[in-house]
This record gives structure tokens, C-alpha cells and sequence, in this order.
């Protein structure tokens, strides 16, 4: 991920589909969640996904909770 650059209107994008991830769950964000979610949602943008809405629907399949959130950040470490 390092030395790749986005336009600023592609970060627009990702950052609104995290940000739509928060809201879906009535939640705050979080450093370690939004860390997660940034990397998942660039990866989801690299592979083709490319408007909010289907970042945010695959966001919230990924991740269908904050308790899958931290499933996600332990099964991680344990790697």
C-alpha cells in the first residue's frame, strides 16, 4: 500500500463509505476499526469497487458489527 496515490475525490469515496459503515451501526469511529475498515475498504476500491454504495454494502458484509470488528483485530494478531 505504500507509495500508491488516490485522487482525492477516490479517498472522498472510501471515506465515505466507512463513515456510511458508522452510521449503519449507530456507532463512533474508533482508531482501531477505522484502521481495519480503511484497509478493507481500499482493497474492496482495488479490486473494482468503485461508487459508495457498494463499498458501504460490502463493508457491512465484511464487517456486520462491532463485535465482528473485534473477532477481525484479535484473529489478526494471533496471525
Amino acid at each position: 500500500m505504500l507509495g500508491v496515490s488516490f485522487k482525492e475525490s477516490d479517498l472522498r469515496l472510501m471515506s465515505g463509505a466507512v463513515q456510511a459503515w458508522y452510521r449503519h451501526f449507530g456507532l463512533a469511529p474508533e482508531p482501531r476499526c477505522s484502521a481495519l475498515l480503511c484497509s478493507s475498504v481500499i482493497d474492496l476500491f482495488n479490486q473494482g469497487h468503485g461508487s459508495v454504495e457498494d463499498l458501504t454494502a460490502l463493508l457491512i458484509a465484511l464487517y456486520d458489527g462491532p463485535k465482528s470488528m473485534e473477532r477481525s483485530t484479535t484473529s489478526t494478531k494471533a496471525h
